[in-house]
């Protein structure tokens, strides 16, 4: 899940983009089942790597709650 959330910020479109869809389809997946689990790594993520942009957790909180 970390390395998707930092390449959600790559420079390549397409690398951001395939990044962000499987962001999408893993969300889905396991969003009713271990939704405390993804907020809770979520958090970690975002408390390590202080340099995750925006535009990687752009919309995914707003889609978890």
């Amino acid at each position: 899940v970390e390395t998707l959330f930092t390449t959600c910020d790559e420079n390549d479109y397409n690398v951001r983009l395939t990044a962000e869809e499987n962001l999408n389809k893993f969300v889905k997946n396991l969003k009713e089942a271990v939704l405390t689990r993804i907020q809770v790594e979520l958090l970690r993520i975002i408390k390590h790597n202080p340099n995750v942009g925006p535009n990687a957790l752009k919309g995914y909180f707003d889609y978890l709650t």
